[in-house]
């Protein structure tokens, strides 16, 4: 989290032409800082400078709870209907961008300079890493196994590849046919496992809007990370109306840059 961003000679960004960018990184955190390159230098110990700094747009902090982090969507306008209703978890921010450059864990993309509102959004499947389904009650305070959210909420539509690779494996439940899954022959479930292994989907949006006149944006409230050390926005929890399928994408690796 205390990194300095290396920055990208003609590295990727977003603009009116391309709204869009997907970057697929291998991010050993559970967390990272999104703001103007130098802000990952930021304290995340004191309640009062995370909050001053939000407050100012300095940095915002992203907090997921995972050891891993896979694809980031920056998007720069409006979102897309699928990202719109896909979104389990949102965190608002704001960010002061004047330079053009937007700094995440080690990297930098170009966007346009500007001060901008801030939505981080977590998405399904990575989203069940977060902890969102177990301890926001995004399912429900008694969680709603996903098998039977997308069952209810999507009748007679074909599973997407990560929920059948969940149910076949047993990390995820299926009500009604939890028996079916778990008869699953050896050969039948790794071709499950290699179809799912070969989706790659969104696992955090960052969408960046211009700012209203005054700087006059939302801001998550800040609590401190399970077991201290650490203040950072709290996410906010949503259950879709019907079970997110997953946005799929073409990731860019950063890292190989």
């Amino acid at each position: 989290m205390a990194r300095i961003p290396r920055p990208i000679l003609g590295s990727p960004g977003v603009g009116p032409s391309a709204p869009r960018l997907d970057v697929e990184l291998d991010w050993d955190a559970r967390g990272f800082v999104l703001g103007p390159p130098g802000s990952q230098e930021a304290g995340l110990g004191s309640k009062t400078v995370v909050t001053r700094g939000m407050k100012e747009g300095k940095f915002l902090p992203v907090w997921v709870g995972t050891k891993t982090v896979g694809t980031l969507r920056f998007v720069l306008g409006g979102l897309l209907p699928e990202e719109e209703s896909e979104w389990i978890g949102r965190l608002q921010g704001r960010l002061r961008l004047a330079k053009g450059r937007l700094a995440f864990m080690d990297h930098e993309i170009e966007v346009p300079p500007g001060d901008y509102a801030v939505d981080v959004l977590s998405c399904l499947p990575a989203g069940l890493n977060f902890d969102f389904v177990v301890t926001t009650g995004v399912l429900g305070t008694q969680p709603q196994p996903l098998g039977g959210y997308f069952r209810q909420t999507r009748p007679g539509k074909e599973l997407p590849a990560w929920l059948q690779a969940g149910l076949a494996n047993g990390s995820l439940s299926d009500p009604g046919h939890d028996d079916v899954w778990a008869k699953t022959p050896p050969a039948k479930r790794r071709s499950i496992q290699r179809a799912a292994g070969k989706k790659r989907y969104v696992d955090v949006l960052v969408r960046l809007s211009a700012a209203p006149a005054g700087f006059d944006i939302p801001l998550s409230p800040v609590e401190a990370t399970a077991g201290g050390g650490m203040w950072v926005p709290r996410w906010e929890s949503r259950k879709p109306l019907e079970c997110p399928l997953g946005i799929e994408c073409s990731p860019l690796n950063l890292d190989d840059e």
